[in-house]
């Protein structure tokens, strides 16, 4: 019984042994592989800075400041229907549909149509002035003055910067200048082109609407059942400037500063040395100023001996000619 025992002692210590090997065999790489750092992640990439402003983003940003500017009107106003087109959209001018016609052996411009450029593309307007027949009330025809009509339109990146148009008792004709939007959504008066001119040269008074590379964003006017009779435009005013940059640049007046007072113990030939050190370097100059400020000679007295190595060193410096 003792050595069957004792056999029976020595198998299981062997049982145990062996399972005891199994397991560490088994949770070693299983345990390292736990402690084994992560890969470290990659760095997040930076956001790409915002593309510059459009024209349109900066048209709202203009409308939602008041800086909507409603010109004149020209032409006719009187006992007429008015039209309106101001805006609170992000839209440009960029050319019109003319209605031509005529009168009195010249081409008039009796319609208009504008078109703007939006971030969504090219839109029309509501059409002023009759392009075609009219049906009225009671099955009468109201029969139009329009002939032919013309697009005039800018070419692709420019939009209209001004309106050259000649109006006496009708707007005998018109001619647009564009210029080219830039990156910051201004436009660039050193690009302007300008577009055929539509109806009469002659007739009427010539007026200029908008300018200064301003972008024109509306229009409005009077008209009748027949024709436009005025016409003015919507432009952008350009920002205030603010009082606080103006004051940024500040003139200092040249006005002789006599040599400080608080010299008194110093002594005649130290006060003519002063004297002389503040007329030739104006570092002397500034701390006589701070000297007689704070009230203490010594500053004045840092001040003429800054002056004297200086002139020292100039003199150590010099080349002599001949």
């Amino acid at each position: 019984m003792n050595k069957v025992e004792s056999l029976r002692r020595v198998s299981t210590i062997a049982v145990c042994v062996a399972l005891g090997l199994v397991v560490c065999l088994a949770v070693g790489p299983w345990a390292s592989a736990r402690e084994k750092p992560a890969a470290a992640r990659p760095a997040p990439v930076a956001a790409a800075p915002a593309s510059q402003p459009t024209v349109f983003h900066s048209v709202r940003t203009a409308i939602a400041e008041g800086r909507l500017e409603k010109s004149a009107g020209t032409g006719l106003a009187g006992q007429m229907q008015s039209f309106d087109e101001g805006t609170n959209e992000g839209r440009v001018l960029v050319g019109f549909d003319v209605g031509l016609g005529p009168l009195r052996g010249v081409e008039v411009v009796y319609a208009l149509c504008a078109l703007y450029l939006t971030d969504h593309g090219l839109i029309q307007s509501r059409a002023y002035g009759a392009f075609t027949d009219q049906l009225l009330p009671g099955g009468q025809v109201s029969e139009t003055k329009v002939k032919r009509t013309i697009r005039l339109q800018a070419p692709a990146g420019y939009a209209v910067g001004s309106v050259t148009i000649r109006v006496g008792q009708v707007i005998h004709g018109l001619g647009l200048t564009y210029l080219k939007i830039t990156d910051k959504g201004t436009l660039d008066l050193s690009t302007a082109l300008k577009s055929d001119w539509v109806g009469d040269r002659r007739g009427g008074t010539a007026t200029t609407l908008g300018g200064g590379g301003r972008p024109l964003v509306g229009i409005h006017g009077t008209l009748n059942q027949k024709y436009v009779a005025s016409f003015g435009v919507y432009s952008l005013a350009p920002k205030p400037v603010a009082q606080a940059s103006r004051e940024k640049s500040v003139r200092v007046p040249t006005v002789p500063i006599a040599p400080p007072e608080n010299t008194e113990g110093m002594g005649e030939a130290i006060q003519e040395a002063v004297g002389r050190a503040i007329e030739e370097n104006p570092i002397a100059l500034l701390l006589a100023v701070i000297g007689v400020i704070i009230g203490t000679d010594l500053v004045v007295l840092l001040g003429l001996a800054i002056h004297r190595r200086m002139k020292d060193n100039k003199q150590h410096h010099q080349i002599p000619i001949g």
